[in-house]
């Protein structure tokens, strides 16, 4: 089978692609810039092409999926986009894969399920920290104890020194102090949450609302009616400065989001390039139970493992037809066994909640 990565030179996609390289997995680069795909091919030194193509244009999509069985959708921000790719994917008989993390993006894709499945074709989406290691992770945590909890506290951390992608940058600002959502009652993005304890180097942090797909999926998963998805990031201002555009105005918000990532860049050099993902089941009974997934080093490749574990399934001809999460489609055990033999550290633990 032939395979296509949009997106591939971008901040994730290009983990994806040294992922793909270094597996001997031969593929084409796909994305608007074709000097960029070519100086991407030229570092890589592996059996791949290089590919103009849109993934908002579809006809463009079409021309680029010739030849090609399956396509890997790395080429965000997703919350700008229609789902022209998929669209495109079932009409030219090829399986989809996608990185996306973005709430009402993933929605669209779940309802192609109908059409894959008739078509023989698979589509996994959402293989990425949110949904993808987050939903395994909540899986593992109803397999050890099946009461369904009392609320559920998903948290993702990110480490100051990892390399700040436009789209995740663009994802943060879109949703500061704007209405989400969620199974409970309406929370507002970035308001601080809590304040939480999360594995060193990190230690001690304010956790900030965050948007995500897992508030649709986690209630039909483990049943639970109150879940709350927050970021953290590794230097504690800038937790407090989104914190407080989140009481701004939404406009004053974009006209102070230029200064802000400058001054970010300024202050990348320190801090560490790891980050992790936390799942927190808290009980009727008081006691709380955590899984967390974490990375001492290299937290933006660790996000990538659960479109790399499809891609190798799926050329591995045991994909079965229909539209699944990467934890459906994978299995969420065989999903966080891939990523600890990657070495990343899965954690376990558990204490009782303070009154």
């Amino acid at each position: 089978m032939s395979l296509i990565l949009f997106g591939a030179y971008g901040v994730f996609g290009s983990w994806l692609s040294q992922e793909l390289a270094v597996s001997g997995i031969p593929f084409t680069i796909a994305g608007r810039d074709r000097q960029k795909a070519e100086a991407l091919a030229e570092r890589l030194h592996a059996n791949t092409r290089v590919q103009v193509a849109d993934v908002n244009d579809l006809s463009s999509c079409s021309e680029a999926l010739r030849d090609h069985h399956i396509a890997v959708h790395c080429a965000g921000p997703f919350s700008n986009q229609s789902a022209v790719l998929i669209e495109a994917c079932w009409q030219a008989g090829c399986h989809y894969v996608d990185i996306a993390d973005d709430r009402k993006y993933l929605a669209r894709v779940r309802g192609y399920g109908k059409i894959f499945r008739e078509n023989q074709l698979s589509a996994v989406y959402g293989c990425s920290s949110l949904p993808g290691i987050s939903g395994a992770l909540a899986l593992l945590l109803k397999q050890e104890n099946p009461e369904i909890p009392e609320k559920i506290r998903l948290i993702l951390f990110i480490g100051n020194h990892n390399k700040k992608g436009a789209g995740a940058i663009e994802a943060v600002f879109k949703i500061s102090g704007r209405k989400i959502p969620t199974p409970q009652r309406t929370l507002i993005g970035l308001r601080k949450e809590a304040r939480v304890e999360l594995p060193a180097p990190f230690g001690k942090k304010s956790a900030l609302i965050f948007e995500s797909a897992d508030y649709d999926l986690l209630p039909e998963i483990i049943g639970t009616k109150s879940i709350v998805v927050d970021v953290s990031f590794e230097m504690e201002i800038a937790n407090r400065i989104f914190s407080v555009f989140s009481h701004s105005p939404f406009g004053l918000v974009q006209m102070l989001k230029i200064p802000v990532l400058k001054l970010g860049a300024l202050f990348n050099r320190w801090g560490h390039e790891g980050g992790g993902v936390r799942v927190e089941f808290f009980y009727r009974n008081g006691s709380l139970r955590r899984a967390t997934l974490l990375a001492s080093r290299e937290g933006q490749r660790m996000a990538i493992v659960p479109a790399f574990a499809a891609i190798q399934k799926i050329l591995g001809g045991s994909a079965q037809a229909g539209v699944f999460t990467a934890y459906d489609f994978l299995g969420a055990a065989p999903l966080l066994e891939s990523l600890t033999a990657k070495g990343y550290s899965l954690i376990l633990s558990g204490d009782k909640i303070r009154q």
